[in-house]
This record gives C-alpha cells, structure tokens and sequence, in this order.
C-alpha cells in the first residue's frame, strides 16, 4: 500500500473511531439515566488498572491495554460500568452494550482495548462504577495511562530576544527524544540562520527520553528577524520519519526612527498633499546630525544642523511639508540619518498618496440658519481629467439628504462638472457637514476595469443666535 494510502486509511479509521465513540458515549447516557440511583458506597470496593501504565507508540500505531476489575468487596459486584475519555477506542463496557459478568468477592475480570494514534502525547482515562447486592450500594474507581507518541521535539532558544544593529544573535538549540523508542539520523534546518544547521549524522543519536543540545548564532542583523528551525529524525525500529518545528524572533532596537504621516492620502489630480514627518531618538545617547531626505518631496528635506545641533534621549522633532503637484499616485520615501557617537544610523518610512481624477466641492463653506430654519448646501463634483470619464458617482455624507447612491448621478464628462443641491432638516444645533465621494475612472474601453477613487469634502452650518431685546414698557 502507497503512504498515501495508509493516510487514508488512517484517516478513515479515526473518523470511524469518533462516530462509535460518539455512539458509545450516548449509549452510555441512556444507560445512566435509565439506571436506577443507588446509595454510594462510604468506602470503594471496586478496583480498575490499565496496563501498561505508560508507553510509547510509533506513528500510525494503536495503543493496547490490559483493562482489569476486581471486586475487593465481600459481596457480589453487579451492574458493572466502564467509561472512557475521548481518546479511546472500544474500552468502553456498559450492561446494554458489551456487558462484563458479575464479580464475586474478591475476583476480577479483565479484556482488551484501545486507544487510536492522534499525533500528542494522550493520558487517557477510564472509570468504573458497579452495584454491590444484596446492599445496593453504588461503587466507583478511576484510572489513566500515559501515551508516548510524538517523540521527537526541538526548541530554538531564546525564543525572543533584542540585539543592536549589527550584531549578531544568539541562540541554544535543544533536541528531545520524549518517545521510548531512539531517534536517529537527526538533522536540523535553519535557513535564515546557517550556523544553526546540522547535517545528519553530525548530532548523536537519542535514546529514549534523552536530550542534547548545541549553540549557534545569526548572521548580522539590521532589521528585525522571525526565524524558523526543523529538526528531522529516524524513529527506530520502525524507520519512521518524524519532523517538529520552532521558531525565534529578534528584535532589532531602533534608535533612530521617523514616520510620515497621513500613511494615505488622496488628493485632486495637479494638487501638492501635505505631509507631517517626525524624527526620535529612540536610544540613551544623543544623536548628531539628523538629516532627512525625500523622493517626491523635495520641501521635506532637511539638511544636517537645521533640525538642532542635537537630540536628545528620548527627543523627537517633527514638521510640516508637501509633495510637490501630483499627476499620478505616488509613493513618498522618507529616510532620516543621523550620528550616535561614531555609528552612523537610518531609519526609513513610505507613504501613499493617491491622485485622484476629480474633487468635490460643498457650499457654502460656512453658513448661520437661526433655530427650526433649514440649510441648504451645494455638492460639486468635478472631472480633472482630460480624456476619461467619471462612472459609478456615489455620495455619502452628514446630512442624509446629500447621500446619493452609485447610479444615481449621472457620469461625468472630461473636465466638467456636476452639481446638487440637498437640505438639512430644521436647524437645532451646530453641525459639519461632511460628504465623501467615490468614483470611478472610466477610460472609456470595454474590458478595461474601472480604477476607483474617494475624496472628502467639508463644510459648516450653525444657528446663529439673536440678542435678546428687552422692550421698555
């Protein structure tokens, strides 16, 4: 049979084992609640082992054990019951199904059962409960067992860990074989770290429940690391294959740092997006000569000196700058450097700025209504775009009298416009009204996907309130 046929037939054979277990254990229900209660017995004198009390299985394989009862009483045992956890096959004993006979003092009886193979170390459990006649008490005892099956496990040490630029980490890689059986053929695998590699039949064989262990280190690191380690070894006898996985994480501190903000922004098409960069010091020492740079951006530089001759601990600087007038979507790079004694450092930050092909306009700006009167605004959409068309206009906003749904509007031609109006309701108090609109840029061929964009326009409406007029009498 191929591998994949056994996984196959594995597979089948441990859905099969959930449906019976399943059946087993609401058989057992029904059991219980038809069963007439009986007083507990003050002391137990029934008795249930499992053996062996722990072993180990290869792969693929089922556990078996010995299942024994014994009556430790001076009267009869009847009405006996055994229960199982989850993890057990067909160990389960209930008088409506595989009944197990009456036990007269002092005898036992024991059968065979067990447990199927899913891949961890089990402790399965099993319990027992009985009817001692003529008192009817009510008798119990419990019992598990330990299962070896994973075998083999690898751990990549410390498993989070910060190192400075340029430095290297450190780690300890420890081996277990946690199984009965030895472990051959080890090897280890480590790509982002080469150094952590072992090759097989450069690490000694494992014997059972033995471990060993080796220290390794990273390449130099300028950024931060998540790194993943595979062990692989022979199971004997048997000749099976086992694999385990682990990883480790290393941060890299920053001393220096700089962002961009918004991260994402959209403006009209020709128009410049205003940006706010801020530099910190993110170590215990000073830094020098803090300098940025900006691709797409030239009003963002700053020369080394012009942010401060220095910054301190913990010190952060920040400005306001724009992009030079847009004409596509474009990526802005941000890079900030500067000097911590002799080392030189750079941090790095992006931003996106989309351009999109039309703005939206409401009016007026601002406006007084006095209390209960109602407002009335302006929304203006137009194409900046000289060749596409704008489709699928759709309006979202404040006042839900501006909301307009995709269709609704009609499309817009190249380097025109469109315009609506829509009303507040009766005036109560201040409000912003803010309309966002999306559309979509249409170049007008058939199997072309549309490009949508979204823009956001603001404006104000208020009660203005008269002074109060005493009248002479």
């Amino acid at each position: 049979m191929t591998s994949q046929g056994r996984i196959h037939q594995r597979r089948i054979c441990r859905s099969v084992a959930v449906v019976l277990g399943l059946a087993g254990g609401l058989l057992a229900a029904i059991f219980v609640l038809l069963t007439p209660a009986a007083p507990l017995s003050a002391q137990s004198s029934v008795e249930i082992d499992m053996a062996p009390a722990e072993q180990s299985i290869l792969p693929g394989e089922w556990a078996s054990f010995t299942v024994t009862i014994t009556n430790s009483s001076a009267t009869t045992l009847t009405t006996i019951s055994v229960t199982q956890s989850d993890d057990l096959w067909d160990c389960m004993r209930i008088p409506i199904y595989l009944p197990l006979p009456d036990l007269g003092p002092g005898a036992h009886t024991s059968y065979t059962c067990r447990s199927y193979n899913l891949g961890t170390d089990r402790s399965p459990q099993l319990a027992v409960t009985g009817i001692l006649t003529p008192s009817g008490a009510q008798v119990s005892d419990s019992t598990s067992a330990i299962i070896h099956s994973e075998h083999l496990r690898v751990l990549k040490m410390p498993e989070l860990q910060t190192i400075d630029p340029g430095a290297t980490a450190s780690f300890t890689v420890r081996i277990e074989n946690t199984g009965g059986f030895t472990l051959t053929d080890i090897s280890v695998a480590d790509i982002l770290s080469p150094d952590c590699t072992r090759l097989s039949g450069t690490l000694a064989d494992l014997e059972p429940y033995q471990a060993q262990e080796y220290d390794c280190a990273s390449p130099t690191l300028v950024e931060d690391s998540w790194d993943a380690l595979e062990a692989a070894a022979v199971i004997r006898p048997g000749d099976v294959c086992r694999t385990d996985r682990t990883e480790a994480t290393v941060l890299v501190n920053t001393p220096l740092a700089v962002s961009v903000t918004p991260e994402e922004d959209f403006v009209p098409l020709g128009s410049s997006a205003p940006l706010r960069v801020v530099v910190r010091n993110n170590s215990a020492s000073a830094l020098t000569g803090v300098e940025v740079s900006a691709a797409d951006a030239p009003s963002c530089d700053r020369a080394a000196g012009t942010l401060g001759n220095k910054l301190g601990p913990g010190g952060s600087v920040s400005y306001v700058c724009q992009t030079e007038p847009l004409t596509r979507s474009t990526g802005v790079a941000v890079t900030a450097g500067a000097m911590r004694d002799s080392l030189a450092l750079q941090a790095d930050a992006n931003c996106l700025v989309h351009t999109a092909p039309f703005a939206v306009s409401v009016s007026p700006g601002s406006q007084f209504a006095t209390r209960d009167q109602v407002a009335t605004f302006t929304v203006t959409i137009t194409n900046l775009h000289s060749t596409h068309e704008l489709a699928d206009i759709a309006a979202t906003a404040v006042v839900s009298d501006c909301n307009r749904s995709a269709g609704t509007l009609p499309n817009v031609a190249p380097t025109s416009h469109i315009s609506y109006t829509c009303h507040t309701g009766p005036m109560q108090c201040s409000i912003c009204n803010v309309v966002e609109v999306t559309a979509a840029e249409v170049d007008g061929q058939a199997d072309a996907d549309p490009i949508f964009y979204e823009m956001t326009a603001r404006a104000n409406a208020g009660i203005y309130r008269f002074p109060l007029i005493y009248r002479s009498r």
